[in-house]
């Protein structure tokens, strides 16, 4: 309960947080993790100045486990400051999803200059070489979930020359695989590539929309919501009258969110006339 009152400056405050990241109870770690993330304002109190050295000297510590490493991140991460630069982009190299997920996002924290470019890159073309583990759960999940989120948005921001040729090599040679539940795998990529290069994603997206794998189609229309609006627009009613009703229905609830209108898609939309005995009946509509 002393973490509620808590001074953020407090010297002691690095202190306490260091030795339960090393040594304290999971139970106890969480529980003040918790309460000083939900009770505190980081961004407008003042913190220690030593917070951000020293525990991203902590996590740096090859000594330590990387349960105790991670715990030091988790820390840091509420108030990531530049003394932190230097280990956590060293981190970013660590063969450790949980320590790069932290130390990328609390690098995008920092600002828009504490990763280069290459960093970036290093990241994008190591998932060629090492692809995440399929069916990720629990915190291994939201640690992918957050690693492919927050490189896609660098990779927009940064518009490395060479990139929309990986990622395109990467929605090739994974087409077919769920990955990790979409997280670094064919659709990532493919959702990467739209956002990032949409001229570039336009012919696997088409192309896409056209397999005969259900899971192909749902994965180029889920990308959709990634490229502009223009060029979104008549794929979006294509995928509309897809005869898979899932693929069909996921196209109409982006129209939604995007146009903020009920796609214009026709009743009968994916029905081939020819195989209808008779006019179609209302129940027929209605299915």
């Amino acid at each position: 309960g002393c973490v509620v009152w808590i001074d953020l400056g407090h010297p002691e405050l690095v202190d306490l947080v260091s030795e339960l990241a090393v040594g304290g109870p999971e139970d106890l770690q969480q529980h003040v993790l918790f309460h000083l993330s939900a009770t505190h304002d980081w961004r407008s109190e003042r913190v220690c100045a030593a917070w951000s050295a020293a525990l991203a000297a902590l996590a740096a510590r090859e000594d330590l486990s990387w349960s105790q490493r991670l715990m030091a991140l988790s820390y840091l991460e509420l108030s990531p400051g530049r003394e932190a630069v230097p280990a956590l982009r060293k981190l970013l190299r660590a063969q450790h999803l949980g320590a790069r997920s932290i130390a990328l996002s609390a690098l995008r924290a920092i600002g828009p200059d504490a990763t280069s470019d290459d960093d970036v890159r290093f990241l994008l073309e190591d998932l060629v070489e090492h692809e995440l583990p399929e069916f990720l759960r629990g915190p291994s999940f939201e640690h992918a979930l957050t690693y492919a989120r927050t490189l896609t948005e660098l990779l927009v921001e940064r518009q490395l020359p060479g990139a929309p040729s990986v990622l395109a090599g990467l929605v090739q040679s994974r087409a077919g695989s769920a990955g990790a539940w979409g997280v670094a795998d064919a659709l990532w990529a493919l959702r990467a590539l739209a956002a990032s290069a949409p001229e570039r994603a336009l012919p696997l997206i088409d192309d896409w929309l056209t397999h005969a794998r259900e899971l192909d189609r749902l994965a180029a229309t889920e990308s959709l919501a990634r490229l502009p609006a223009d060029l979104a627009r008549p794929r979006l009613l294509t995928a509309a009258a897809d005869g898979s009703p899932e693929v069909a229905l996921r196209a109409s609830e982006l129209w939604l969110t995007r146009y903020g209108t009920n796609c214009p898609v026709a009743p009968l939309a994916g029905v081939i006339d020819a195989l209808l005995e008779s006019p179609p009946s209302e129940a027929f509509r209605g299915r």
